[in-house]
């Protein structure tokens, strides 16, 4: 590369802003979803992969119909525990469909599995946590339920 051509490449870094318009971001947003697992919005990485977009309602109406929540806290542990069975799943997709990308060696280029694969320690950490989220969450809903309910003195 020649020293101009590399000038020119810095000075049109240093104008560059990236995208402005929220079209823009948001394309450039769902661009770099290969997973979902660090998203910051439960719902945003299901349209993006191709997910049933109403599996995350499922989920949640599904533990609510199992702990049946009394309070505002007990609602939101359950609206929690519908992202972490969420997260377990899409890890155990990636697993079955073979989109999990396996590191052999220190080369970028001795993996097995698919080039644009999922790194697979990627998705089983994940999956770890979201296996540590929804026991830990239970344990929490288990507790609650325990505990007996304040009763009123009798006078």
């Amino acid at each position: 590369m020649t020293p101009a051509r590399k000038a020119a490449q810095l000075a049109n870094a240093r104008r560059s802003r990236g995208a402005t318009t929220p079209q823009g971001q948001e394309r450039i947003r769902r661009g770099r979803l290969r997973h979902g697992f660090y998203s910051q919005r439960a719902d945003a990485p299901i349209e993006a992969l191709g997910e049933d977009p109403h599996r995350l309602a499922t989920l949640i109406a599904g533990a609510r119909e199992h702990w049946r929540p009394r309070n505002t806290e007990e609602e939101q542990m359950i609206e929690r525990l519908g992202c972490a069975m969420l997260q377990m799943e899409r890890a155990e997709n990636l697993a079955m469909h073979g989109r999990m990308r396996y590191d052999l060696g220190d080369s970028p280029d001795d993996f097995y599995g698919p080039p644009d694969g999922v790194p697979a320690r990627l998705v089983l950490r994940a999956e770890g946590t979201a296996s540590g989220e929804f026991l830990k969450i239970e344990e929490t809903l288990l507790r609650l339920h325990r505990r007996p309910k304040m009763r009123k003195k009798a006078r």
